[in-house]
């Protein structure tokens, strides 16, 4: 009986340190990138689809890890378009530009297209056909209504 009980307090504490462990070290983010040529964005009713058109759609998705015991992520993914053969752009005039910040993979508030209200998107296309893009957005959330921030500088692979 005592080796029992002290076979089941030796484990909880096992379970409790690596536990203390995992919150320590979180996954890392993950980067994912595509780029659509003769595409465009269709929206309705919070739903977004890249459809066939005359733009070039720009999707980047980061992955934010968890707590990697129950594997919980969040994935922000920035979503928009401009005109083909633009070789530079920087919007900032929301009203006039399809861009979203969806929101996936969690069970969580605002999970969907939120339109990108406010903040900035410019890039340049590089001799190798990358791009270099830097966002610094705010979308509206569609269920709460709450700014969220979204920020990304990198090169995205046109291949």
């Amino acid at each position: 009986m005592k080796i029992s009980i002290l076979s089941i307090i030796f484990l909880a504490v096992l379970l409790v340190t690596h536990a203390g462990n995992a919150q320590e070290n979180p996954k890392a983010d993950t980067l994912s990138t595509r780029v659509s040529k003769n595409s465009n964005i269709k929206s309705e009713n919070h739903h977004v689809e890249i459809v066939d058109g005359k733009c070039t759609v720009f999707e980047i998705q980061v992955a934010r890890g968890g707590d990697p015991r129950i594997d919980a992520q969040i994935t922000y993914g920035l979503i928009f378009e401009v005109s083909s053969g633009q070789t530079t752009f920087e919007m900032n005039h929301w009203a006039e530009i399809n861009a979203y910040l969806e929101i996936s993979r969690c069970r969580c508030i605002n999970r969907g297209y939120n339109p990108i209200t406010n903040g900035y998107i410019k890039g340049h296309q590089q001799e190798n056909g990358n791009w270099e893009i830097e966002a610094s957005v705010i979308a509206k959330g569609k269920d709460n209504g709450e700014d969220i921030p979204f920020k990304f500088k990198g090169i995205v692979s046109d291949h």
